[in-house]
């Protein structure tokens, strides 16, 4: 069978896409950065490149964990539930990331933000497919491209502001900033029902 016309599947789901869209952005503004110039910050302020590469792998590995159980989750709770609190906590964790000494203690708070962090993302894979149920191969494409374009985005800017202000406040700020999507978080519909219907 034909798929329904794409253009007119994203028109009818065209605010909650738009919405999910500035989330996705804004949200990427604090973990590409992070993941992109935080090896550069650490060296930075004296510290090796060996620790950056440790510090990273446990983010990044705790992240694998945090995407598997947020979509679990997400399953039992809601969607915006889930993406509501990874967004509300992995800001201003990330944040407290800069504020502490490398070490013990600042690989603990990567560890926990990392599982916070990504758990929003299975979540907003199938959203974005629960928007769009009858084209999910291309609402997989959407998803993918605005996480895309969101990474340049966010890396651009920070590094454009970076060398005006310094990178370590650029990189806590974004990771602030990165909380802004919350209160769109719920304008977005609840599909979680309307999937297991």
């Amino acid at each position: 069978a034909t798929p329904p016309n794409l253009w007119l599947a994203v028109k009818q789901a065209g605010r909650p896409l738009l919405t999910l869209a500035g989330i996705i952005i804004l949200r990427n503004l604090g973990t590409a950065s992070f993941t992109f110039f935080f090896p550069t910050y650490v060296t930075g302020e004296g510290g090796s490149l060996a620790y950056a590469a440790l510090a990273l792998t446990v983010f990044e590995l705790a992240g694998a964990a945090g995407a598997f159980a947020g979509g679990t989750l997400s399953d039992w709770y809601g969607r915006r539930t889930i993406m509501a609190m990874s967004t509300a906590i992995s800001g201003p964790l990330l944040f407290l990331v800069f504020m502490v000494p490398d070490g013990t203690t600042q690989l603990a708070i990567l560890a926990v933000t990392g599982l916070i962090a990504f758990a929003s993302a299975p979540v907003q894979m199938v959203l974005v497919q629960e928007l769009l149920p009858d084209n999910r191969s291309s609402a997989m494409g959407i998803m993918m491209f605005l996480g895309l374009e969101g990474t340049i985005l966010a890396t651009i800017a920070v590094g454009f502001v970076a060398d005006q202000v310094g990178l370590g406040p650029t990189l806590a700020g974004s990771m602030l900033i990165s909380t802004l999507p919350l209160p769109l978080i719920f304008l977005l519909p609840e599909t979680r029902q309307r999937a297991a219907a």
